[in-house]
């Protein structure tokens, strides 16, 4: 078995991450308590802005070359009647090459709700 121990691994000019070559790893990645508001942990996010009940934007550090990403996420409560959300893209005008706006929901009616733990991961290529 061969195994490989690293520090760091960037790219070949050692200033920035090594590019993955037929792999799709998560580009942004937060944890994210919406009903303080606060960011838990987060990579390549450079701020979490709190819009309304139920909807956040992610401002990445480094942009998508393409507005045309995937996302995934997870949100849950502890409250009552709230065990699991959907998390989702918000609506396509905030949907942009540096950010994105998300919405959580809950239950049959899609009721917007504020989590206390939101993670979403984003998926494409960086400009």
């Amino acid at each position: 078995m061969t195994e490989i121990r690293v520090g760091t691994v960037s790219d070949a000019a050692g200033t920035g991450p090594a590019v993955l070559t037929g792999q799709y790893a998560a580009k942004t990645s937060s944890v994210y308590d919406h009903t303080v508001p606060t960011t838990i942990r987060s990579e390549n996010i450079s701020s979490i802005t709190d819009n309304a009940t139920g909807y956040f934007t992610l401002t990445f550090t480094n942009g998508y070359d393409a507005a045309d990403y995937g996302h995934s996420g997870y949100a849950e409560s502890t409250a009552a009647g709230h065990p699991s959300m959907f998390i989702g893209k918000a609506n396509a005008e905030t949907y942009s090459t540096a950010a994105t706006r998300m919405g959580v929901s809950y239950g049959p009616t899609a009721a917007e709700f504020d989590s206390e733990n939101v993670a979403v991961q984003t998926f494409g290529d960086l400009a």
